[in-house]
């Protein structure tokens, strides 16, 4: 495997480029920050090792809205449209994923 350095492309302090604990609705082990921020560091060294920076922005902002809405740890196969829904109506949620630079 080729060596990579781990690059942040979001032009936001750290600490705002995870979603914190309190933006999730559900209290999770399973899909919370934590997991959210694992999920996040896989998505920015794909987009080293693919070179897709044009990517990063778009895909920094799914990863950081893909659970919030979920309201268990169980299969689910409507966490994502949730996650848009919570999008669609949280003016906060949308200020912030634009400071990161998304559209």
């Amino acid at each position: 495997m080729k060596n990579v350095d781990l690059v942040c492309p979001i032009d936001l302090p750290v600490r705002e480029v995870f979603p914190p604990a309190s933006r999730f609705a559900h209290t999770s082990v399973w899909h919370g920050p934590e997991h959210a921020a694992r999920v996040m560091v896989h998505a920015f060294l794909l987009v080293e090792l693919t070179g897709s920076h044009d990517l990063s922005v778009p895909l920094w902002a799914s990863v950081y809205v893909h659970d919030l809405a979920r309201a268990h740890d169980d299969v689910c196969h409507h966490h994502g449209k949730d996650a848009a829904d919570l999008l669609s109506r949280d003016d906060e949620l949308r200020a912030h994923l634009s400071r990161g630079g998304a559209r």
